[in-house]
C-alpha cells in the first residue's frame, strides 16, 4: 500500500494542473486509502477535497507546502526553503492554518513563515523535508552535508521523533539522485525516517507537456523557451502515480513506501460540515437572545402593521419565527438587521432587498427588507426551507460610495480579526484559453483569433459545446487546431488566479484563522482562503455587501432636491412614472436602461408595479426566446385571452396574465394541485432550476400522483402541466422576491427621473464621472432627448462634481483627465481666480502641466482668454505660480506677474472639439458628427453602446467618425488597420483587412457608414466587442448621391 503525501492541485495557481476531483477519483480507483493535499502556501482546495474524499471513501489529509524563510523573524530574505506540513489532529489543523495565515501576513514575494513560527505552532503536525527546494536538499547540493544533518536533527528535536520525515523523490533528475543518497545516509545515522513522495503536479503522465504549457503561462515564456528559461525543473514524471508505480520506483527502499501509510495512519483530522459558527450577537443584560429577537420582531410588527395586525400577518410572522428559532438562526437575523439599521440611521442608503430574503416577513419586520411578502405573494420557503439544512442567504445592496463604512462598523462591532473578505477564483475560459495556448506555442495571434471566433460567447459555453459547431469542423480539418483545442480543453475551467470576491464578507465568533486560513489578496488586504461555497460549507456566516451605484444616484438626487422626500411613502401608481416607462425613456433607470429593455417597456406599456416586477423577470434569453414575453404582452393588452388549466391557478397567475413567470408560481401550484408541503415545493423549485434528470423524474412521479390524490385536476392534466410548464418553461421562471425588490429600485429611479430630471441626471452623471464613454452617452441623452441645458466646465463656477445650477447642469472639474476629484476639490476651494497665473499660484503644490493643459483644452479657463493663447503660455504661468503667492509678486516683482496672452490665429471648431475629446474623453460643446445628425437619423443604424447586447457574429451597420487609425502588416505583408470608430454615444474598434483598407484608406476625421460583423474577444475574465468591417461608405458621398 502507498499514500501520496505531497500533492499539488490547481490551487497551486498556474503551477498545479490536477483538479481535486481527478486526484481523489484516481486515488480511489487505485485503492489508495488516503491522500494529502499540499498546495504551495495555501489551502484553497482543502474543503472540496474533504467533501470529495468522504464521497469516494478516501481519507484526505489537510496539508500545505510552506515557504520557510532563510532569515530570522521579520527579516526579508528572498528564495525561501520549502517544507511540507500535514495535520494529525484538531490541534495540528489549528496550528496549520495559523502557519499558513502567518505566511500570508508576512508575505515577501511568497507567503513566508519563520523558524520562530514553527517553534510556536508545531504541535499536532507532521513535517516532511520537501523537494529539491527543501533546506536539507539545498545544503546537500551546496556541499554542506554536515549542516544538512544538523538541520534534520534540529527539526527532529523540535517536532518530536516520528513527526519529521526526510522526503525522497525520483523524477529522473540528476540532483535528486545526489540528495536521496545523502538523505538516506542521514536517516541511517540519526534514525529520522524517510518517506517516498512524487511531488505530484498533474494527474496522468501524458499531461506533462500540458503542465509545461501552464508553467509557461505563469512565467510569461513560450514553450520553445522552456528549456532555457524555466524557473523550476520538472520532468515527465511529476504525475499522480499509482501505488504499484511508486513501489517499483522505490523498491530498494521499501521503508520509504511503508512510512507513507504510517503517516496516513497518524493523520486523523476530519473536517466538520453542517456545524454553524455564528458570531454572538450582544443583547441587553437580563434578556436572552430569543427574548430579544421576539421583542425586535414585535416592534417591527407594530411599526409596519399597527397595533392590531390582520390574522394573516400574525400567522405568517408566528410561523417564520418558529422556523428561525428551530433552525438556530435568530442571531443571524439580528446581526444583519443591526448593521442594516445602523446604516439607515447614519443616512447610508440600503436597498429594499436582494434575492429571496424579500420573501420573509421577519426580514421585513426587522428592517432588513422593504418589501411586504404578503402583498406580493412571496414564499418564505424560497428563502429558508425548514426541510433543508443550510444557512439562509441575505445579500445586501449598499450605497457604493459608503459601502466600506458599513463593513468598518461590522469590524468594530465584532473585531477586526473576526471579519474578512472572501476569495474567488478566475478560471481559464473557453475563448481566452485558446489564445493563451496559441501564445505559448509561439503561433500567430491571428490563428488564436480565428479559433476563438468559432467559440460562441454565450454564458456557460465550453469547448466541448463549441466542438458541436464550427470549431468541430475546423479541428477536423487542421491538426494544428486540433492540438490547440486539446490543450485548451485540458486547462479550461482550471483556476487561473485568485482575487477578492466583489461583495462577499465573512464574520466569525473567534478570530478567522481559528477556522480557516487567511489569504493575502493585496498589500494590507486579506481574505479567507475559502470561496463562497466552501465558506458556507464550513458553517461560517457569509453575506454579500454589494456596492450598488443606483442607490448612490438615488441618495445624491434626494440631496439636491430642496425639500425632503420619503422614498418609503412614494405612491406606486404615479401616472408620470408609468408614462416615462411606457415611452421607453429609461436611460439611467435601474435595470431598465438597455436598448432591449427600453423596447420591451414600449411594447409592454407598464401600468402597475407588478408589470415592472415582471419586466425584470422576463428580460432574459430564455423567456425572450420561448415566446413567454410575447404571450405576456398580448394578454396584458387584451389581444390574447389568459388561460388557466384550473380555476385554482387563477389567483397564482392573474398578475402575470396566465403566463408562468416566477418560481414562486410553480411552488404555489405544486402546493395547491399536488399537495406538496411548502418545504417540498422549494425542493421542486431547485430540481427544475438545476434540470437534474434524476430529481425531475422523482418529482414528476410525486407531482402526478399527488395531483391524483388531491383531485383538483385529472392525471392527464397533471401530466400535461408537468410536461409543458414545469419541464417546458419551468427553468425560465425567475425569483419573484428578487424581481420585486429590484422593481422597487427601478420604480424609485423612474419616479425621480420623471419628477426631478435635472437633479436625477446630475446624480447619474456623477456616478460615472470617471467613465468618459458613459458620460458621453448620458450627455447626448440630456441634450437631445431631455432638452436640459448643459453649462460648460468653468474653473470659477464649477464644483468638483457636476451640479444643478438654475435648472441646468453645470459640468464639474473632476471630469477633466489628470485632475480628478482630489485636485478638483482644491481648485474649487481656492476659487475664484482673476487669471491663469493666480490659478497656478493658489494651487502651486498640486497643479501640474498636464492638469493645467487639460483644463485649458476642456474650456475650463475660457473666461481667461482663447484656448490656443492660454496653451501657448501655460508653462510660463505654471512657473510663475511656483515662485510664491501673487501678493508678494505684485509688491516686489510687478513685471513678472503681468502675463500678456499672445494673439494667435483662432483655431477651428474641429480643433476645439478634438481638444475636448483629449481632455475629457468626450465632446463638450458639440460633436464632429453634428453636421451629419439629420442624415444619420434617416437610417436604421446600430448604436455602438448597445453592441454588447447582440450575439457574436451579428451583422451590424454603424454611422460615425474615425478618431484613430493604427496600421499593421498582415501575414502577407499587406497593410491593414485597426480603426477607432465612434458615434454620438460610444466608440468601438473596427478591424479593416488589407483589401478593404486599400480600397477606402480611412483617415481620422472621415465620417462613414460601416457594415460588418461583431467579434467578441476574451482577455482573461473580460470580453471586448470589435467589428470586422466588410464595407465602408463615406457619408458625404451618400448625401451627394441622394441629392
Amino acid at each position: 500500500m502507498f499514500v501520496h503525501t505531497h500533492v499539488h492541485t490547481d490551487g497551486s495557481l498556474q503551477d498545479g494542473l490536477s483538479t481535486v476531483e481527478e486526484i481523489i477519483i484516481k486515488a480511489a480507483k487505485d485503492g489508495q486509502k488516503a491522500v494529502a493535499i499540499t498546495d504551495h502556501g495555501n489551502m484553497f482546495r482543502e474543503t472540496k477535497a474533504h467533501k470529495l474524499g468522504a464521497k469516494y471513501g478516501v481519507k484526505v489529509i489537510s496539508g500545505c507546502e510552506l515557504y520557510l524563510s532563510r532569515g530570522k523573524k521579520g527579516e526579508k530574505v528572498p528564495r525561501p526553503y520549502h517544507l511540507i506540513a500535514l495535520a494529525k489532529d484538531e490541534i495540528g489543523y489549528k496550528n496549520l492554518i495559523k502557519l499558513v495565515s502567518l505566511g500570508h501576513r508576512q508575505f515577501y514575494y511568497r507567503p513566508q513563515i519563520y523558524w520562530e513560527d514553527l517553534e510556536q505552532y508545531h504541535q499536532g503536525l507532521i513535517f516532511q523535508s520537501a523537494c529539491l527546494a527543501g533546506t536539507e536538499a539545498q545544503l546537500i547540493l551546496n556541499g554542506q552535508r554536515d549542516e544538512a544533518k544538523k538541520e534534520a536533527l534540529k527539526r527532529d528535536e523540535l517536532f518530536g521523533r516520528g513527526n519529521y520525515y526526510l522526503e525522497l523523490q525520483d523524477h529522473g533528475i540528476r540532483e535528486q539522485k545526489i540528495v536521496n543518497r545523502e538523505l538516506i545516509e542521514i536517516s541511517k545515522a540519526t534514525g529520522i525516517p524517510v518517506v517516498a513522495t512524487n511531488d505530484s503536479h498533474y494527474t496522468e503522465k501524458d499531461q506533462a507537456e500540458l503542465h509545461r504549457i501552464l508553467l509557461c503561462l505563469q512565467w510569461g515564456i513560450t514553450l520553445d523557451e522552456y528549456s532555457t528559461r524555466a524557473e523550476e525543473v520538472f520532468s515527465n514524471e511529476h504525475y499522480f502515480k499509482t501505488s504499484s508505480e511508486m513501489k517499483m520506483l522505490f523498491s530498494e527502499i521499501p521503508e520509504a513506501i511503508k512510512n507513507t501509510v504510517e503517516i496516513a495512519e497518524k493523520c486523523n483530522f476530519k473536517m466538520k460540515f453542517g456545524e454553524l459558527h455564528l458570531p454572538e450577537f450582544p443583547v441587553p443584560e437580563g434578556i436572552s437572545l430569543h427574548e430579544y429577537f421576539i421583542q425586535e420582531v414585535n416592534k417591527g410588527l407594530k411599526r409596519r402593521f399597527g397595533s392590531n395586525p390582520e390574522n394573516e400577518v400574525r400567522e405568517r410572522t408566528s410561523y417564520e419565527v418558529k422556523v428561525i428559532e428551530q433552525m438556530g438562526y435568530e442571531a443571524y437575523f439580528l446581526i444583519v438587521s443591526d448593521f442594516i439599521n445602523w446604516a439607515k440611521r447614519n443616512d447610508i442608503p440600503v436597498g429594499p432587498g436582494r434575492g429571496s430574503a424579500a420573501g420573509s416577513i421577519v426580514s421585513y419586520l426587522l428592517g432588513i427588507t422593504e418589501i411586504d411578502p404578503l402583498k406580493y405573494d412571496l414564499l418564505f420557503e424560497r428563502f429558508l426551507n425548514p426541510d433543508r439544512i443550510g444557512m439562509p442567504d441575505i445579500d445586501v445592496d449598499i450605497c457604493q460610495r459608503r459601502r466600506q463604512e458599513v463593513i468598518n462598523y461590522v469590524k468594530e462591532k465584532y473585531g477586526e480579526d473576526h471579519v474578512g473578505q472572501i476569495v474567488t477564483f478566475g478560471t481559464f475560459g473557453a475563448r481566452g484559453v485558446v489564445r493563451d495556448i496559441v501564445r505559448v506555442l509561439g503561433l500567430p495571434y491571428s490563428l488564436g483569433d480565428k479559433i476563438a471566433k468559432t467559440i460562441p460567447s454565450a454564458p456557460g459555453m465550453t469547448i466541448d459545446k463549441a466542438l458541436e459547431g464550427e470549431l468541430g469542423e475546423l479541428s477536423a480539418n487542421d491538426p494544428e487546431v486540433l492540438r490547440i483545442v486539446n490543450y485548451a480543453k485540458g486547462l479550461e475551467g482550471h483556476a487561473r488566479h485568485a482575487s477578492l470576491h466583489a461583495a462577499g464578507v465573512v464574520i466569525t465568533p473567534k478570530p478567522i484563522d481559528e477556522y480557516v486560513p487567511i489569504y493575502r489578496a493585496a498589500e494590507d488586504t486579506y481574505a479567507v482562503q475559502t470561496d463562497m461555497d466552501a465558506t458556507e460549507e464550513r458553517g461560517l456566516l457569509k453575506m454579500d455587501f454589494l456596492g450598488l451605484r443606483n442607490l448612490t444616484i438615488i441618495d445624491d438626487t434626494l440631496k439636491m432636491i430642496p425639500y425632503k422626500i420619503d422614498l418609503s411613502s412614494l405612491p406606486l401608481d404615479d401616472p408620470s412614472t408609468y408614462n416615462l416607462l411606457q415611452q421607453g425613456d429609461t436611460t439611467g433607470v435601474f435595470q431598465l436602461e438597455s436598448d432591449g429593455m427600453r423596447n420591451l417597456c414600449r411594447r409592454l406599456k407598464p401600468t402597475e408595479f407588478e408589470d415592472i416586477t415582471a419586466l425584470i423577470a422576463l428580460y432574459r434569453p430564455g423567456p425572450l426566446e420561448s415566446g413567454m414575453v410575447d404571450d405576456f404582452i398580448a394578454c396584458k393588452h387584451g389581444e390574447q385571452e389568459a388561460e388557466y388549466l384550473h380555476e385554482a391557478l387563477e389567483p397564482i397567475l392573474k398578475s402575470t396574465y396566465g403566463v408562468w413567470v416566477y418560481q414562486e408560481q410553480l411552488m404555489r401550484a405544486a402546493i395547491i394541485l399536488a399537495g406538496y408541503s411548502r418545504g417540498e415545493s422549494d425542493e421542486l423549485r431547485k430540481a427544475i432550476a438545476k434540470k437534474k434528470k434524476d430529481l425531475m423524474d422523482k418529482h414528476r412521479e410525486k407531482f402526478i400522483s399527488g395531483a391524483k390524490d388531491v383531485g383538483l385536476i385529472t392525471e392527464q392534466k397533471a401530466t400535461k402541466l408537468w410536461d409543458e410548464v414545469f419541464v417546458g418553461f419551468g427553468s425560465y421562471c425567475f425569483n419573484k422576491a428578487h424581481s420585486a425588490a429590484y422593481a422597487l429600485i427601478a420604480y424609485q429611479t423612474a419616479y425621480l427621473k420623471a419628477h426631478y430630471p435635472v437633479e436625477f441626471m446630475t446624480a447619474l452623471l456623477n456616478s460615472v464621472i470617471d467613465n468618459s464613454d458613459k458620460t458621453a452617452s448620458y450627455l447626448e441623452h440630456i441634450k437631445r432627448e431631455l432638452k436640459i441645458k448643459l453649462l460648460p466646465i468653468d474653473v470659477n463656477e464649477s464644483s468638483s462634481w457636476h451640479q444643478v445650477s438654475d435648472g441646468a447642469i453645470r459640468l464639474g472639474l473632476g471630469v477633466v483627465k489628470g485632475v480628478g476629484i482630489g485636485l478638483a476639490d482644491e481648485l474649487h476651494a481656492n476659487a475664484p481666480y482673476i487669471d491663469m497665473v493666480e490659478l497656478c499660484t493658489k494651487n502651486k503644490d498640486s497643479l501640474d502641466i498636464r492638469a493645467l493643459e487639460n483644463l485649458i483644452k476642456a474650456g475650463a479657463l475660457d473666461t481667461f482668454g482663447p484656448r490656443e493663447s492660454l496653451l501657448e503660455v501655460s508653462k510660463v504661468a505654471l512657473e510663475r505660480g511656483k515662485k510664491g503667492n501673487s501678493q508678494q509678486l505684485l509688491l516686489f516683482e510687478p513685471e513678472d506677474v503681468s502675463l500678456e496672452l499672445p494673439t494667435l490665429p483662432k483655431r477651428s471648431k474641429k480643433d476645439y472639439l478634438e481638444w475636448e475629446k483629449e481632455a475629457l474623453g468626450f465632446y463638450q460643446t458639440g460633436h464632429p458628427l453634428d453636421v451629419y445628425r439629420e442624415v444619420l437619423s434617416q437610417f436604421r443604424l446600430d448604436s455602438i453602446q448597445s453592441l454588447s447586447e447582440l450575439n457574436d457574429g451579428s451583422e451590424v451597420v454603424l454611422g460615425g467618425i474615425v478618431t484613430k487609425v493604427n496600421l499593421y502588416s498582415d501575414r502577407k505583408g499587406q497593410t491593414m488597420a485597426f480603426v477607432d470608430f465612434e458615434d454620438f454615444f460610444a466608440s468601438v474598434s473596427v478591424t479593416v483587412f488589407s483589401d478593404l483598407y486599400n480600397r477606402y484608406r480611412p483617415e481620422v476625421g472621415d465620417a462613414y457608414f460601416v457594415k460588418g460583423r461583431l467579434q467578441f474577444t476574451s482577455f482573461g475574465d473580460q470580453e471586448e466587442v470589435k467589428v470586422v468591417a466588410s464595407q465602408f461608405k463615406l457619408i458625404d458621398e451618400v448625401i451627394e448621391n441622394k441629392a
